[in-house]
């Protein structure tokens, strides 16, 4: 993934961790979903 927007001006790192564990937490339920799906 390229940083170009955020390369000159990095915001804040708690908002780009927060973002990055939704993300991820999004990921594992809709992985979970699709587990339990198959199942």
């Amino acid at each position: 993934m390229t940083h170009g927007v955020t390369g000159h001006r990095p915001p804040l790192p708690r908002l780009l961790d927060a973002a990055a564990q939704i993300l991820d937490s999004r990921r594992r339920v809709g992985h979970q979903r699709r587990v339990c799906n198959v199942q």
